[in-house]
């Protein structure tokens, strides 16, 4: 998956980019409510993966953003088996999709710096800071590179888990 993995000109904000995601996902619109309800800690987890991810990073075109959340809603649900979602469960395949994603992707700006999962920092916020412009995504002055790491995926995940406050 990992080759699949671009970098894309649009600009969203964290509610935006879940805004989008239940407009084009409409029948996991009310699943997603009564999880919200039930589980309103959730909300961090999804707020944290916005701004982990950006709007920028995606996978087959899709946003990186809307496959998570949309991975993790069909697998909570236990493939829509039940009409609640599992919070264990929504946070592992959050956690899962984007290490299975990311694993080994690394974004270097124009000035050498680099950004990877095991940055310690979101890609939203590396992307306001670290001597890079609001429009290099779109000038496309990002470089992806694609390192096969020996880093295992338990731990890609972990590290995941501890950046978006998974539960």
């Amino acid at each position: 998956m990992k080759h699949c993995v671009t970098l894309e000109s649009i600009s969203l904000d964290h509610n935006q980019m879940l805004e989008h995601w239940l407009e084009r996902y409409t029948q996991l619109t009310e699943l997603y409510f009564d999880f919200i309800d039930i589980w309103p800690i959730a909300s961090v987890t999804v707020n944290a993966l916005a701004n982990f991810l950006s709007s920028h990073l995606a996978v087959y075109d899709y946003s990186l953003f809307e496959l998570c959340m949309t991975n993790a809603a069909i697998e909570a649900s236990n493939g829509f088996k039940s009409s609640e979602m599992d919070l264990v469960l929504f946070s592992d395949s959050i956690a899962t999709t984007t290490a299975i994603a990311l694993k080994g992707v690394y974004i270097r700006n124009r000035i050498g710096f680099e950004w990877s999962i095991f940055t310690g920092v979101s890609f939203s916020d590396w992307l306001t800071h670290y001597g890079n412009n609001p429009n290099d995504v779109s000038q496309n002055k990002l470089t992806l590179l694609y390192d096969n790491t020996a880093i295992s995926l338990c731990e890609t995940k972990d590290k995941i888990k501890k950046q978006l406050l998974c539960f």
